[in-house]
């Protein structure tokens, strides 16, 4: 038995920011309705929240308020259940639903479209592989209005099923069509080749983001703080030297350099680090890059991304995606890229001792003792992952 669906949920928090799993494990997380179709039997909808079973269950039990037959093919060990980007469809039964289902009986789409070398979102997939089909051009307009918070000087807050009935009822034909769509494309990927090997490895991939990563949260928003305190004092020592309004602008930062006689085409890393090698700069160029270089320093950012992402116990999850890199079916980074950290070592080979430092003493400390707080701060990155306590 073949069980293909596709759900529609709310959050306060962006998906794209936070990641599949903080998204769905937020208190704020529902599941709105669930489409799903058996073999290529009719789609049906669920109604979750707009139909009577009050939104309470929703983070209880609610057995009783599914739909007999599609309760019957969950529950089945023999049905497998198919969607594009099935991570987010478990996660959905997993957290908002309380419905756990085995990882093993989840069959990817989206996973072996990528073993294909298509790519994208399901939009792109479509459009390589099957362009006669399209996803509904109205699901943007819904899912802003009904899936997401509105912006806080909107009358209504949040739409739903009683304050715009005649959009969820769109709203539920969009679902309908997402998962027609994706039947279509799940049953025309069974024509090629998909050996259970990967499907084993599929399996182990959701294993590991289930597991997620253990995080120093201090560490974290220590390096925050430094961080923020050390680019406005990079800015404004930019400022002084400079004269420029902006020095973090390449749109004036290049004219200044002409006019220093440096010409350079962009203010991209390789750019500055050739030009800082040259032996006839003055030593106002040669400063002024330098900290500009710091500025622009991009390896301090991921502590950002492992604020956003952060779930209630200190674990980041959904960071590999099995077959994300095309072709290969080699796994790629999501969320914070740990394939690319940077490795450390430019102003100490102690990066343990550096984040403790960062967290007992924060900017001047770090300041006084390493000189470089953007330096310092990238060779302390690795250490934001912890081991199992």
């Amino acid at each position: 038995m073949k069980l293909t669906l596709d759900f529609e949920t709310y959050s306060d928090l962006d998906i794209s920011s936070v990641g599949g799993y903080r998204y769905a494990m937020h208190p704020s997380a529902k599941a709105l309705m669930l489409s799903w179709k058996i073999d290529d039997g009719p789609t049906q909808i669920w109604d979750i929240a707009g139909g009577t079973s009050p939104p309470a269950v929703q983070r209880e039990s609610v057995f009783d308020s599914t739909p007999r037959v599609l309760r019957n093919a969950l529950y089945n060990p023999e049905c497998t259940i198919h969607a594009f980007n099935a991570n987010f469809e478990r996660l959905v039964f997993k957290y908002a639903l309380n419905i756990g289902l085995p990882t093993s009986r989840f069959r990817c789409s989206m996973v072996r479209a990528y073993s294909l070398s298509f790519s994208g979102g399901l939009d792109d997939v479509l459009a390589q592989f099957l362009p006669h089909l399209k996803k509904d051009p109205r699901g943007k307009k819904l899912m802003n209005k009904f899936s997401k918070p509105q912006p806080k000087n909107q009358i209504v807050q949040h739409w739903d099923h009683k304050n715009a009935p005649e959009e969820w009822e769109e709203y539920k034909q969009y679902c309908i069509q997402d998962t027609e769509v994706e039947y279509a494309l799940s049953t025309a990927l069974e024509a090629y080749p998909y050996l259970e090997s990967e499907q084993e490895l599929y399996v182990l991939d959701q294993e590991i983001n289930d597991r997620g990563v253990p995080l120093d949260r201090d560490l974290i928003e220590a390096a925050i703080k430094i961080s923020t305190k050390e680019k406005a004092r990079l800015k404004t020592y930019l400022q002084e030297r400079t004269g420029l309004a902006n020095p973090n602008s390449n749109s004036q930062m290049l004219p200044w350099l002409n006019w220093q006689w440096v010409f350079m085409q962009n203010m991209q890393k390789d750019t500055v680090t050739e030009t800082l090698e040259r032996d006839d700069l003055i030593p106002l160029v040669r400063d002024v890059l330098m900290h500009k270089q710091q500025l622009a320093k991009t390896s301090v950012t991921k502590y950002n991304a492992f604020a956003k992402c952060i779930c209630d116990d200190d674990r980041v999850r959904g960071m590999f995606s099995f077959a994300g890199a095309q072709r290969t079916n080699r796994w790629a980074g999501r969320i914070v890229q740990l394939h690319n950290l940077a490795r450390g070592g430019a102003v100490t080979k102690d990066p343990g001792t550096l984040a403790d430092v960062m967290v007992a003493g924060g900017h001047e400390a770090i300041q006084n003792l390493y000189g470089a707080p953007m330096i310092a701060l990238s060779d302390a990155i690795r250490c934001t992952i912890t081991s199992e306590t």
